[in-house]
């Protein structure tokens, strides 16, 4: 499902939950919109990155990987990129972190754009 720090379709639809709660993995597709979580300019993001002298994209990356359940699938264009991604392994960041994305990440959008919007019902 189209997952990331800015949109959050399978927190609101429930999907999430029930992936976690059935063991069930989530694969999140466009884990670093395209590229817009790969660049400075959002503050926050900008901070924690600097805090774990990591890039943005890896912070992105690891917000959704560190939750129960996650795969991200992203994209290299080098071998350095590779790098980067597999980077995120090795650390993790604090749960004071993760609920600040959580929760004052400046866009959060309820619905992919890829898609009409969906509600499920379990």
């Amino acid at each position: 499902m189209h997952y990331n720090l800015i949109i959050r379709e399978p927190e609101v639809c429930g999907v999430l939950d029930f992936c976690q709660k059935n063991g069930i993995m989530l694969c999140a597709y466009r884990p670093l919109q395209l590229g817009q979580l790969s660049r400075p300019g959002i503050n926050l993001l900008d901070k924690i990155a600097k805090k774990y002298r990591k890039s943005q994209s890896q912070i992105a990356l690891k917000w959704l990987i560190q939750k129960d359940g996650i795969i991200a699938v992203t994209k290299a264009l080098s071998f350095n990129h590779i790098k980067a991604d597999l980077d995120i392994f090795n650390w993790n960041l604090e749960n004071t972190d993760i609920e600040k994305l959580n929760n004052d990440f400046p866009v959060q959008i309820r619905t992919s754009d890829c898609s009409e919007p969906r509600i499920f019902k379990f």
